[in-house]
């Protein structure tokens, strides 16, 4: 019994030892990790038989690798959380009959007809009254100067209040479409009104084909009725299944590349029409090639097509996709918007080109108390008149700056423009003439003609995509490696470690009562 009670007494002595004071226990803790850890390096530190420089080498490796790992981890982080979008090329190519034919929008340089308002003769042709109905009233000095030509200064006006009245006017005086367009063909439609709609540009009214009306200001040049067509497609989420097959969908599609597949259309004027008074440069007519339900924009990109030739012109088309793994990210970090994370006021449909717009004309009412007559606009805001027209360009030369200043920076007179990222599903058209011949048939003092064919170049587009540059699991993985490599860690080492510090540092405690308490009781004996 003696015996028995002696070898109790004594394991119990060892445990006083070994759980002696809180700072004996927390340094039992230590010394039992570094004793069974599987991160390399540690044992080697906590050893008590190592002498010290032993101990000093090895715990200089393990500050080393723990630095050379953390940095490079953080490496990973910042480039995950600052720049998480890596754009690659899209391992699918798609056909050309999944995207849009391009919207077409041509430009006359006509803008007004001659029997109407000659500038090219002398002033003195009208009276005092058809002026001011003409200059002061209606502005005319503002479409003229379209072109850069200040006809008549005397009349210079501010302000055009009556907006719509000056717009309707505008498309009174100017060529009608059946005058601008002899001819087209797209599949088997032949009556161009039927495939154009007016839009207003900043080169005055221009027809586009394939033109999903999105704006809810040019109200006044709905006189077509082909604006209550069904969109079938959008950017983000392309035809719906229905209408994919059915070469009936809006926007229209082709089925394939080449000339069967063609846009054919015949532009003419009237050499008669021709003023080189307001329209001191080429008289041809501009073209411009974008994507379905973008806004036309003249002087941003446009071709000058010339009369009496025979154009064939190719398009090239590039998709822009964005990863599902993305949509967790806030726009500014991804920089791009999702059609429903970001709504305009004079659109229906989100993108660059329209809020850039939108936020010029903001702009220019705010600095010149008026908008220009293509800008969108509330039925209240004036129209700049002549004497306002140097006020609106100058605040447009100064967007470009301030859009730099608002993405740079943060701030700028147009910090609105910081808020115009492009749109997550985006389709560019690059437009190049392939052939140009001029056309045969003598030279027609009446008329120019042109003929314009528009086709696919290839069956198929290339594609790019916005994926993650880090998901979680190439995050966990690439974090994974490094403290691999450099400390040989796995989860397991992390569980341990939190084990050691955790549980077992409580359970020797809770061990070091007890022991406190059997010692309390011997004493007591």
């Amino acid at each position: 019994m003696e015996s028995s009670d002696s070898v109790t007494n004594a394991d119990q002595i060892g445990k006083l030892i070994k759980y002696g004071t809180p700072l004996q226990a927390l340094k039992g803790i230590f010394y039992d990790y570094f004793k069974e850890t599987s991160i390399h390096g540690f044992k080697y530190v906590g050893e008590q038989k190592r002498s010290a420089l032993e101990r000093i080498i090895w715990l200089g490796a393990v500050i080393v690798s723990i630095s050379t790992c953390s940095y490079l981890i953080y490496n990973i982080w910042d480039q995950r959380n600052h720049n998480p979008v890596l754009v690659a090329s899209d391992g699918r190519l798609t056909p050309v009959w999944e995207i849009p034919f391009p919207m077409v929008t041509i430009c006359p340089q006509i803008k007004i007809h001659n029997k109407t308002l000659n500038l090219t003769k002398e002033p003195t042709y009208l009276t005092e009254d058809e002026y001011q109905q003409y200059f002061l009233e209606f502005g005319f000095q503002t479409l003229c100067s379209i072109h850069g030509f200040d006809y008549n200064g005397k009349y210079s006006n501010e302000f055009i209040p009556n907006a719509s009245k000056y717009i309707k006017l505008m498309s009174n005086v100017a060529p009608t479409f059946e005058e601008i367009m002899s001819g087209c063909f797209w599949k088997d439609k032949i009556n161009c009104k039927d495939l154009f709609d007016p839009v207003l540009t900043e080169d005055g009214i221009c027809f586009s084909f394939n033109l999903i009306k999105s704006e809810n200001y040019q109200s006044e040049l709905n006189n077509f009725d082909n604006n209550d067509r069904k969109i079938d497609w959008d950017l983000e989420h392309g035809y719906n299944e229905e209408a994919l097959y059915f070469l009936e969908a809006f926007p229209f599609h082709a089925v394939g590349a080449g000339i069967t597949e063609s846009f054919v259309l015949n532009p003419t004027d009237k050499i008669e029409d021709e003023d080189n008074k307001c329209r001191t440069y080429s008289q041809d007519f501009k073209l411009i090639v974008q994507t379905p339900g973008e806004v036309p924009q003249v002087k941003k990109n446009f071709i000058n097509i010339p009369f009496d030739q025979d154009i064939l012109l190719s398009i090239k088309a590039q998709i822009m996709k964005t990863s599902e793994g993305l949509r967790h990210y806030t726009p500014e970090r991804r920089q791009c918007y999702y059609q429903n994370e970001r709504y305009l006021r004079y659109y229906t449909k989100y993108t660059q080109a329209s809020c850039e717009l939108e936020c010029l004309a903001n702009q220019t009412l705010a600095k010149c108390g008026c908008v220009k007559f293509s800008m969108p606009r509330a039925l209240s805001h004036p129209i700049c008149g002549w004497k306002k027209s140097s006020c609106a360009d100058q605040v447009a030369n100064n967007f470009v700056s301030w859009k730099f200043m608002a993405k740079t920076k943060g701030f700028g007179e147009s910090a609105c423009t910081g808020n115009c990222l492009p749109t997550c599903f985006d389709i560019k058209y690059k437009a190049e003439i392939e052939l140009q011949t001029p056309r045969d048939g003598g030279t027609n003092t009446l008329f120019r003609l042109t003929s314009l064919t528009i086709k696919f170049e290839e069956d198929v587009v290339n594609g790019l995509i916005r994926t993650e540059l880090y998901s979680i699991t190439d995050f966990i993985a690439n974090c994974g490696g490094l403290l691999g490599l450099f400390m040989g860690v796995s989860i397991l080492s992390l569980v341990e470690l939190v084990y050691f510090f955790t549980v077992r540092l409580l359970l020797n405690l809770k061990a070091r009562r007890q022991i406190q308490d059997v010692k309390q009781c011997w004493e007591k004996k």
